[in-house]
């Protein structure tokens, strides 16, 4: 289910899937989104009380191709709280993220039959 979430006057979009035995967030983001210093994923307050609100018990975001993942517990213990002018925001690490690289599957290609 994408869930669309008011947030610092932005709406951000977060899918809301059960997989298996757990609730897990995923977000598709930009490489822009990635905070520079430190290297991190944030989130407004916002967000993370809609998630914890829905029980989410795992964060995922895919970007360029790349699979970031972790334990919303993790999360809510190790997140670093921070505000830059955008209101209240909590970032963690990317040290603290699972990543994956994910496979880009090309259609495969049919040769064109040239006596039809």
């Amino acid at each position: 289910m994408l869930c669309k979430i008011k947030s610092q006057n932005k709406t951000v979009g977060i899918e809301i899937l059960n997989e298996g035995d757990k609730v897990v967030a995923v977000r598709r983001a930009l490489p822009n989104h990635m905070l520079k210093k430190p290297p991190a994923w944030a989130f407004s307050e916002e967000v993370i009380e809609f998630l914890q609100d829905r029980g989410v018990e795992e964060i995922n975001i895919i970007c360029n191709n790349i699979l970031y993942a972790c334990k919303m517990s993790d999360f809510l213990n190790l997140a670093v709280k921070f505000s830059r002018g955008f209101g209240p925001q909590r970032h963690l690490p990317l040290r603290y993220w699972t990543t994956t690289k994910l496979e880009t599957s090309r259609p495969k290609e049919k040769q064109l039959n040239l006596f039809a």
